[in-house]
């Protein structure tokens, strides 16, 4: 047998044998955020990749019929000193799930919001999924039961959970995947414990800033001022919710580089609703694609989301500081009422997220958001 030491030969040897590496290594030792089993109710794991027919029913989501009506957070100029980079710990929030058919991505992102931010305040120790189906067959606020089919308000939801609450996910489980027919309100569910909010909580983020040309001085300055409410409710309370518009090439976005926005030919599909649940300002130097300004977002297209790679399973990593898809344009919080069993468990928020670059990639944790593709290219790009 003759040996052929060229090299070409060498560099694919040498490539297909830090596959195996990394594929040996992950399968042994990488946990994803999304199979950890402390949170049983709704898990998703990735499936099989949506067609674009599916994808375009479950884009548009937000109805923008509906009126925001809350009244807006205090003024940017807050006396507030923001790190330049701040994720809230993956293990600790909901996970990602598959709205799939159903139009409802405006009730998951309320229902994570809160759900997260309990997790979030008691650093993981009372973890209390709600209802989103609750909201959809429950909570009809124009009494056409269209929630499903064109979505519906988070600034609505919201508020709806000052008076009614939520119901929890373990006992009024989501139903929605493979129909729009929304499922009668089942009175029977709503019995058990429910999570409220508190009053005067609900904010708007955003001024809208579609009265001036975009892109002009007095758009920008909108801009500027909405990003610093947005981050400053992050860092002072958690997760926010966020709107966004989708555009076809999203379909197509493979979760490894920051999404810059829609291109010039670009097809709009529909207003969507996710999680916000960090930024970044400084530049890391190590993740190629990841080197400017971003949002991080939890989206709920499944696990399977990026559809051309498993690298970001279901998070949305967009670029931050310019409206892109209008995420600065409209968003909002709420607070779960503090009971005696979260003030027992809080825990400072600043030990449930990275404050700063350096102590992200010095957690063991940070597998679960650099996962096997990021990872490979870094890794052959240095060989």
């Amino acid at each position: 047998m003759t040996l052929v030491h060229d090299r070409r030969t060498l560099a694919a040897v040498a490539f297909l044998s830090l596959l195996c590496v990394i594929y040996l290594i992950d399968s042994m030792t990488e946990v994803s955020v999304l199979e950890d089993t402390s949170f049983p109710v709704g898990m998703e794991r990735p499936g099989p990749k949506k067609t674009y027919d599916e994808f375009v029913k479950q884009a548009a989501s937000i109805d923008p019929t509906y009126p925001i009506g809350i009244p807006m957070t205090s003024s940017p100029e807050a006396a507030h000193e923001l790190p330049k980079y701040l994720k809230y710990k993956e293990k600790l929030l909901t996970p990602v799930i598959n709205q799939d058919v159903c139009a409802s991505c405006w009730a998951i992102s309320v229902c994570h919001v809160i759900s997260d931010r309990i997790s979030l305040m008691t650093g993981g120790k009372i973890i209390k999924p709600l209802s989103f189906q609750e909201l959809l067959s429950c909570f009809n606020p124009k009494g056409n039961n269209v929630g499903c089919e064109v979505g519906g308000s988070p600034e609505a939801a919201f508020r709806h959970g000052v008076e009614k609450g939520f119901a929890l996910d373990a006992e009024y489980p989501y139903v929605q995947q493979k129909t729009t027919q929304i499922v009668a309100c089942d009175a029977r569910k709503q019995q058990g414990p429910r999570t409220f909010i508190q009053r005067g909580s609900v904010k708007s983020l955003c001024e809208d800033p579609s009265r001036y040309k975009e892109g002009s001085p007095q758009y920008m300055k909108i801009i500027k001022n909405n990003v610093r409410r947005m981050k400053t409710e992050l860092y002072l309370h958690g997760p926010i919710c966020c709107t966004i518009q989708v555009y076809k090439s999203m379909y197509s976005y493979d979760g490894l580089s920051i999404f810059e926005g829609p291109t010039d030919d670009d097809e709009y599909v529909g207003g969507h609703a996710a999680v916000l649940f960090g930024f970044a300002e400084e530049v890391n130097g190590v993740e190629e694609g990841f080197d400017g300004d971003t949002w991080f977002i939890k989206n709920s297209w499944s696990a399977s989301w990026p559809i051309k790679s498993p690298a970001s399973k279901g998070l949305f990593y967009m670029r931050a500081g310019i409206n892109c898809c209008g995420v600065e344009s409209r968003a909002s919080c709420a607070q779960p009422v503090i009971t005696e069993e979260l003030r027992r468990n809080m825990v400072p928020l600043k030990e449930s997220s990275y404050h700063g670059y350096s102590e992200y990639v010095s957690d063991p944790e940070r597998a679960n958001f650099i996962t096997k593709a990021t990872r490979l290219r870094t890794l052959v790009k240095q060989t």
